[in-house]
């Protein structure tokens, strides 16, 4: 299998089921509360480039080790 295909498909597994038990990925509002910003703000930074980010299905979802690993908040 390519090394594309491969991380699409841990993705889909990583994805999957869309309550994420393990919490590897987050949603803007828990973002928010780690970052101590509000959740529009979170959307405006993920929109600008500023915060990495996938869609799934149009919503919004951050990987909690980028999330914790930030060594500054983004320009607010």
């Amino acid at each position: 299998m390519p090394q594309d295909a491969v991380a699409t498909a841990n993705l889909d597994q990583d994805m999957a089921g869309g309550d994420d038990t393990d919490g590897l990925w987050l949603t803007p509002p828990q973002v928010a509360a780690i970052l101590h910003v509000s959740v529009e703000t979170v959307r405006r930074l993920a929109r600008e480039g500023q915060l990495p980010h996938i869609k799934l299905g149009g919503s919004l979802r951050f990987k909690r080790s980028t999330i914790e690993n930030l060594d500054q908040l983004p320009n607010l």
